[in-house]
Formats: C-alpha cells, structure tokens, sequence
C-alpha cells in the first residue's frame, strides 16, 4: 500500500491517507474528505516497484554467456548498461507514480445539513411552493382569490346591513404581496361607497390570507381568510367614519408598519410609495 501526503483543503495541514482508500479524515481539523482520482491512470501500482519487471529475460541471459569468454571490461560495460537501463525504468517508474498521487484530488464531503444551509431563505421558501411574486399566480389563481374575497365582504356587510343607510357593491382596487423569510401575506383590497345622510362615504378594507402557495399549478391556501377590522363613528353631526379613506390611509395603516421585516409588492390601483 502506497502512503499519498496532500495538504487539507480546510486548514492546511497534512493530509495522509493510502493510495487505495476512498476517503480520508484530517488529524488536525477534524473535516471529512471523499478522494477523487484521474480515472484515465490505472490505480494498479503493484506493477510499478515489481522487481520481476526488471529481471533478465533468457534471451539477455544467453547473450551475457557469450560474452563470458571476453575480457572484463565489455563484459563491465555490458553490465552497466543493463544496470542503467532497469535504473531509467525505476526512475520513470517513480515519476509516473508521484504524477498520479499529484493527480489524486480530495473533495470536501457536504452533508444534507450543511447543503441545506447553503440555500438562501428564498430559495428554501420557492422548493416549499411559496408564492414570492405576483408571476408565481396565474390568471385562474387571481380569480379564485377574488371570488372568495367578494364572498367574504359581502357576507358580512349583509350580516350588518342594519348600519348602513344604503350601499353599493364592492369594486376591486389592488393588491398587496409582503414576503418574508418564513412565508407571505396577501392583502386583496376593494373598495365601496356607502351612502350615509345622503352623502358618499368611500371605504377601503381587504381580506388577508397568510402563506398562499402553488404547487403543480394548483393554489394553495386558506381561503377563510381574514377581513380587517375597521370601526365606524357616527359624529353628532351625522357625518360618519367608515373604514379606511383611501388607498393611501389603508397603506399607511395597515401596510408601513411590515415594512421593516418584509419585502413588499403591489398591483394594480393600491397606494405605491
């Protein structure tokens, strides 16, 4: 077995292992390592050092024979060519021996763990399915959202027609998309006029759905969803306060305060700064 020294790729420090093995631990930092070779050189290296290789063959031994009768000299020059040759063989032997162990490469070993870390948090959050753009929702995803949103508003202004004087019916404004590190939120903003004492009162709200994803081209998502809260003065006017005033009013109520921890889209007619 042939001992192959490299430097570790981590620390720098020796790195010792046989030419057979398949990986190999660093004494000093403690990281493992997988060993790669150039598989266009033969890993048999037992026919580099075999002696055998360089024994006479009995054709050298007859023609040594027949110069046994002559003086010493030839027959010394004889043998010092032959002892040159089989030493230019060992010595190319050993050449080509250090070549491949150069050639033997170490490659750190990741773990699942370790490859996980490397992936940034969007990355992570596209293979989950998560929608991080409004290209991640197709036209039939767009409508199955608003469909639900207007069945949400208007179930519950039915359940509080008692308060309004009269209504009209809500039109879509826009939307918002705030994309964090660990998920998403959609905001779905329509609009209404309510008629109070004979005046036009506008009023923005939304439905908010946490976490909407696609995954197979199929929307994903809670689609209960969750109506703002908005309140409703009556001043001893008349004049009444409904909801948000505008666009604007609902972003700076409801959206700037998300701004420090999510990435923030829109579309459509919503307020953009």
């Amino acid at each position: 077995m042939r001992l192959v020294e490299k430097k570790c790729p981590n620390c720098g420090g020796a790195l010792k292992f046989n030419f057979e093995d398949k990986e190999t631990t660093c004494e000093f930092c403690g990281r493992s390592f997988e060993i790669e070779r150039d598989q266009s050189i033969s890993n048999d290296n037992d026919e580099i050092f075999n002696a055998d290789n360089y024994a006479l063959t009995e054709e050298q031994k007859k023609v040594l024979g027949a110069f046994a009768g002559f003086t010493f000299v030839p027959i010394a020059i004889f043998a010092i060519a032959v002892i040159a040759m089989v030493t230019i063989g060992i010595v190319s032997s050993r050449r080509s021996f250090n070549k491949q162990s150069e050639e033997v490469e170490v490659e750190e070993k990741v773990t699942p763990q370790e490859e996980e870390k490397q992936k940034t948090p969007e990355e992570i959050l596209k293979e989950q399915g998560y929608v991080l753009s409004f290209e991640d929702l197709k036209d039939n995803h767009l409508k199955d959202i608003h469909d639900n949103t207007l069945s949400i508003l208007n179930k519950y202004v039915k359940g509080h027609s008692t308060w309004f004087y009269s209504h009209g019916s809500f039109s879509y404004v826009g939307m918002y998309l705030l994309t964090t590190t660990s998920g998403n939120t959609l905001y779905d903003v329509y609009k209404m006029n309510f008629k109070i004492k004979g005046k036009t009162v506008p009023y923005f709200t939304a439905v908010k759905y946490n976490d909407a994803k696609v995954k197979d081209g199929k929307l994903i998502m809670d689609m209960d969803g969750d109506m703002l809260p908005f309140s409703m003065t009556m001043e001893s006017s008349g004049n009444a306060t409904l909801g948000y005033e505008s666009a604007k009013d609902f972003y700076n109520k409801v959206i700037r305060g998300s701004l420090e921890s999510a990435k923030l889209q829109s579309v459509g007619g919503v307020y953009k700064e």
